[in-house]
């Protein structure tokens, strides 16, 4: 199956400041089913939502790019907008692990 159609739209948006401008995130969840039977929501972050530049409309499309400037924007809109949008989907968290910088913020 294809992981796309497997992944339910969530009504929250939310926004991060970067270089002047309101840049919008949108969030789209897949329930994962463990092996021992538990079930965990995995979110993802678009940026592709309608008001954005096309620039940033495109910023999380290529992950792993070598303009740091395009990194700097991925960390802001990955650290800051996924804490938002844990706020906003009313996720009570109360410690943090991050893997890679990209979610620094």
């Amino acid at each position: 199956m294809v992981p796309e159609k497997l992944m339910i739209q969530l009504p929250n948006e939310v926004t991060v400041q970067i270089q002047g401008r309101t840049v919008k995130s949108k969030s789209v969840a897949l329930q994962y089913k463990s092996l021992t039977g538990g079930v965990v929501p995995v979110l993802f972050l678009d940026t592709d939502v309608e008001g954005n530049t096309s620039e940033d409309r495109e910023s999380l499309f290529i992950f792993m790019v070598v303009m740091r400037s395009t990194v700097l924007k991925q960390e802001a809109i990955l650290g800051l907008g996924g804490v938002r949008m844990l706020d906003a989907l009313g996720f009570k968290v109360r410690k943090y692990h991050m893997n890679e910088g990209h979610s620094s913020l």
